[in-house]
């Protein structure tokens, strides 16, 4: 009876040395996979990029929808959670649709312009690593050296940062109805009460959109439908994560405008963060 206890005892350890062992194999191969993506994407990623003003003259004189890629996207894109959306397949498999797409047809054939984070891509290496910024952009700056169609036209992902509405809002401003999607009411009131526009609201998940993207989807469709809205006159504002660029994804292929305004209205960047 004695040779129970130790032969679980033995198990146990087994399993925590076999654990241990999994956690660091992991560990060493996300530090090797880094090293490596570092060291490709050292030099600035060729690119045919539109300065923020450019970008917002481009989308409002062609009435385009915009896509804007961070970060975030990439995680959630390489199978990582992020803090406000879990990564999924099937989210996975959009995110990769909605790239395929752009490389096969750019802005004037998709409906759709896509904006990267032209800043982090344009510089070099060592201009990252004096900023701390490494851990943030060299996936990105890897996937887009390596997936990513460089003949085509960028706009500036950060057109929404912090004091930029003199410019940003240049979008709408011919719009006569914008239909908000986003988390927090208070966010809406305070678009209402800056800009006057008639407006409808679709409140979402502050956490984990693409969960519900379906729905969200099918929400904005029928305020349209019932309101016999003016498709080339209204245009869908909305902050959603990943979720966000699905949507839009999926809008501008019908013909809806749909801006992904990202932490516009709660959390905007701030100028300071970004490299000058």
């Amino acid at each position: 009876m004695a040779s129970i206890p130790f032969a679980s005892k033995l198990r146990d350890v087994h399993m925590v040395t076999k654990k241990f062992m999994s956690k660091s194999l992991n560990k060493l191969l996300r530090m090797i996979r880094y090293v490596f993506r570092y060291s490709a994407s050292f030099m600035p990623a060729r690119m045919n990029a539109l300065n923020f003003k450019e970008s917002i003259d481009l989308i409002a004189r062609n009435k385009l929808s915009l896509i804007r890629w961070g970060d975030g996207e990439t995680s959630v894109l390489l199978g990582y959670d992020i803090a406000y959306q879990v990564s999924t397949p099937e989210l996975r498999e959009k995110m990769w649709n909605i790239i395929n797409t752009y490389n096969h047809n750019g802005h004037n054939n998709s409906g759709f312009i896509l904006a990267m984070p032209l800043k982090y891509l344009s510089v070099n290496g060592y201009d990252l690593t004096i900023n701390k910024l490494c851990h943030y952009w060299v996936h990105t700056r890897y996937i887009y050296k390596t997936r990513f169609n460089h003949d085509r036209t960028y706009a500036d992902a950060f057109l929404f940062s912090e004091n930029m509405n003199i410019y940003f809002e240049k979008i709408w401003n011919d719009a006569s109805h914008i239909i908000f999607v986003h988390s927090d009411i208070r966010c809406f009131k305070y678009f209402c009460e800056s800009y006057h526009k008639d407006s409808f609201f679709v409140q979402i998940p502050a956490k984990n959109c693409f969960e519900k993207y379906k729905e969200i989807y099918t929400e904005i469709i029928d305020i349209f439908e019932k309101n016999c809205l003016d498709t080339k006159k209204t245009y869908v504002l909305i902050s959603a994560g990943p979720a966000a660029k699905v949507v839009t994804f999926d809008l501008a292929q019908k013909g809806y405008i749909c801006i992904d305004t990202g932490h516009c209205w709660d959390e905007p960047l701030s100028k300071n963060n970004l490299l000058v």
